[in-house]
C-alpha cells in the first residue's frame, strides 16, 4: 500500500516518499537522472525502479565477528554503507548476489584505523577472490563493488580521508 508519495517529473526532479510500505522503504528519498526519464512502481512484489532512477541513503554499521558466518550483515538497501568498529579481524558480510540485479553497485566506506574484511554471502565470490573468500579493505578504505553476475561482485578499492 502506498501511504504517500510526491512526484514531479522533468530533468533533476525528485520523488520523496514519506513512506511506501511497512515492510519496503521508510523516509527514503528517490531522485531520476540527469535526462529525467524515470519509472517507479509499486508491486506486490516489491517496487520497481528503473530508467535512470536511484534511491539514496546510508546504511551504518558496526564490524563484528571473524569469518563470513559472523560478520554483521549488510542488506545492500541503500548505495552507501559506512562502516566503524574494524580492527583488522572483525568484518561485513554481503547479501547474496541471487536476490540483485546485475550492475547494482554498493559503496563500503572503512571509517576505522584497522583494515575491514568484507565477506560475500555463502556461495558468492568477490572477484579475483575464489567464493566465499573476503577481501580487506585498508583503513579509511572505501570498497566499490557492483555484481558482475549471478554469482559474484566485482570492484576496485579506494581511499577515504581519515
Amino acid at each position: 500500500m502506498i501511504s504517500s508519495m510526491y512526484k514531479s517529473t522533468g530533468v533533476g526532479s525528485t520523488v520523496q516518499t514519506a513512506e511506501i510500505d511497512a515492510d519496503a522503504i521508510t523516509g527514503a528519498q528517490i531522485a531520476d537522472d540527469a535526462v529525467g526519464s524515470e519509472h517507479i512502481e509499486a508491486l506486490d512484489a516489491g517496487i520497481t525502479i528503473s530508467g535512470g532512477a536511484f534511491i539514496v541513503g546510508r546504511e551504518a554499521v558496526v564490524a563484528a565477528g571473524s569469518n563470513q558466518g559472523d560478520g554483521t550483515a549488510i542488506t545492500c538497501s541503500h548505495p552507501l554503507v559506512t562502516v566503524t568498529g574494524a580492527d583488522a579481524t572483525k568484518g561485513v558480510t554481503l547479501v547474496a548476489v541471487s536476490g540483485l540485479t546485475v550492475g547494482q553497485n554498493i559503496k563500503i566506506l572503512n571509517f576505522a584505523a584497522s583494515a575491514l574484511e568484507v565477506y560475500p554471502a555463502s556461495g558468492d565470490a568477490i572477484y579475483p577472490a575464489a567464493d566465499n573468500a573476503g577481501i580487506s579493505v585498508a583503513a579509511y578504505g572505501m570498497l566499490e563493488l557492483f555484481v558482475y553476475d549471478g554469482t559474484g561482485w566485482a570492484g576496485n578499492e579506494g581511499v577515504v580521508k581519515a
